[in-house]
């Protein structure tokens, strides 16, 4: 992933931003040691079955959390890194979010640095 932050800075145009919406692992998590959750997560029982859910299907390779693509971005160059929320963002034609999966996802976006 790192090798494809760091090519899509590289290619992006200075003080561009990039959105990015992955199933958030901070939920998943929460529901799985019992904190609340939206109750779209309620279909998974036992609990366990939503983390095996976001790791296997779907074709996802890797779980992430804020902090952990925040690093990610950074190491990658960009500069300016928010949390964002579903239709929220400092750039409002990337705002294409899936209304079903608001309830799961994390909304990142990262800025090239404008002088860049």
């Amino acid at each position: 992933m790192l090798a494809l932050l760091k090519e899509l800075h590289r290619t992006m145009q200075p003080g561009a931003w990039l959105r990015i919406i992955v199933p958030d692992l901070g939920r998943y998590v929460d529901y799985y040691v019992g904190k609340p959750v939206p109750s779209e997560f309620l279909v998974w029982q036992p609990r366990g079955a939503a983390l095996r859910s976001v790791a296997q299907n779907y074709l996802h390779a890797s779980l992430w959390d804020f902090e952990l693509l925040e690093d990610c971005l950074r190491r990658a160059g960009f500069t300016t890194i928010i949390q964002c929320a579903f239709r929220q963002g400092a750039e409002p034609r990337l705002l294409l979010d899936t209304p079903s999966r608001a309830y799961e996802s994390l909304y990142c976006e990262a800025q090239k640095k404008p002088n860049d």
